[in-house]
């Protein structure tokens, strides 16, 4: 069976690879391009998942919309309420996988894999994307439906670098970092989620980063 799995390749999607693979799934990997500094080096790491684990995958070019998507991303920076991954990208995220349903739907899959952690999906959001499932059900009633899985709901970040490492997951060939650079830069929001959670874990954490935050 085949999933379709959103990735940025990071720490959460590129672990739901790992678990699909497990469970005997072939993964089908959806990366969307929102014109943000980080694309580069999440592409770069998308196709190298794609190309190591023989995977198919597929870009979906939303630059187009950059302006839209830049002004919202740039104030939840500054004003985000403790998420710990990519409040901009969960903001968006009932758009994205409505688009996700649309393409799955197209490519006669059945089932969407979000990599979202317990710290990313409040009650509020939560339901969000229970209600998203319930309209497509019903709206797209006729046509093949499409399964919103979300693995790691009920688990910290922490918790998902866990189970990563017990799939010898190799985490140097994933992404987090807000900014286009070469390496990690260390400090920005996400930097410092990453670098948190592999500390929670007790697990050794093989990024190399530019600055170390205080």
């Amino acid at each position: 069976m085949e999933t379709l799995i959103l990735t940025s390749a990071g720490i959460e999607s590129t672990v739901a690879v790992a678990m699909a693979l497990k469970n005997g799934e072939r993964p089908y990997l959806l990366h969307f391009s929102l014109g943000r500094k980080s694309d580069i080096n999440e592409l770069h790491y998308v196709n190298y998942q794609s190309t190591k684990l023989r995977l198919p995958s597929k870009l979906i070019d939303l630059t187009a919309m950059q302006n839209l998507f830049s002004g919202v991303m740039e104030r939840e920076w500054l004003f985000s309420e403790g998420d710990v991954a990519c409040p901009s990208e969960v903001s968006f995220l009932p758009g994205l996988i409505e688009l996700s349903i649309l393409f799955a739907k197209q490519a006669g899959l059945e089932k969407i894999s979000v990599g979202l952690t317990k710290e990313q999906l409040p009650k509020e959001r939560l339901k969000s994307i229970e209600l998203l499932q319930e309209s497509n059900d019903l709206f797209h009633s006729k046509f093949i439906k499409v399964k919103i899985e979300l693995p790691f709901a009920h688990q910290e970040k922490s918790e998902v670098i866990k189970l990563g490492e017990s799939l010898k997951v190799d985490f140097q060939q994933s992404w987090s970092c807000l900014e286009g650079n070469e390496s990690h830069c260390g400090v920005c929001q996400s930097c410092v989620s990453r670098k948190t959670a592999f500390k929670k874990a007790g697990v050794e954490d093989p990024t190399k980063y530019q600055k170390h935050s205080q």
